[in-house]
């Protein structure tokens, strides 16, 4: 299926969808429902449950970004971020002691959907994720469990 068919589309964001054959001697039947991350105007690919909570998730809130999961086990996380301004974001995971335990920039176009995997596994304890988009800092609470 080219997804060129989907037109633009008002909003990025996670969608459910369904899809229908049609066929010369008429309609198929409609398959299970899928969720899709629209990023502008090109789908990227179908979610697993996962991600797919978390996305609904961040629409119900009205949040920009996600980390996930959270709580983790330390080896990586994913970072998620629609309507994103800049060119160019950076991620960094800070520790309690305010030590920087990763950072990294992402060029980016309208939005970020990456994973973040440390080269050592992080020790179990509470970070700060710090999401960064133009002057503007969010940050977020990460619990590692082990």
């Amino acid at each position: 299926l080219g997804l060129g068919v989907l037109g633009s589309l008002p909003n990025a964001g996670a969608w459910n969808v369904r899809i229908r054959p049609n066929f010369a001697y008429g309609e198929g039947v409609f398959g299970p429902t899928q969720r899709i991350l629209v990023n502008s105007t090109s789908a990227g690919a179908m979610l697993n449950e996962e991600e797919a909570e978390v996305d609904f998730r961040m629409l119900e809130e009205g949040q920009s970004w996600v980390v996930y999961p959270n709580p983790s086990n330390g080896n990586a996380i994913n970072v998620q971020a629609f309507d994103v301004q800049s060119e160019q974001v950076s991620v960094r995971v800070i520790d309690a002691t305010g030590r920087v335990v990763y950072n990294r920039s992402f060029a980016v176009n309208g939005a970020l959907n990456t994973s973040v995997v440390f080269d050592q596994a992080l020790s179990a304890g509470i970070y700060t994720v710090e999401f960064t988009d133009n002057d503007i800092v969010k940050s977020e609470r990460l619990m590692i469990q082990k």
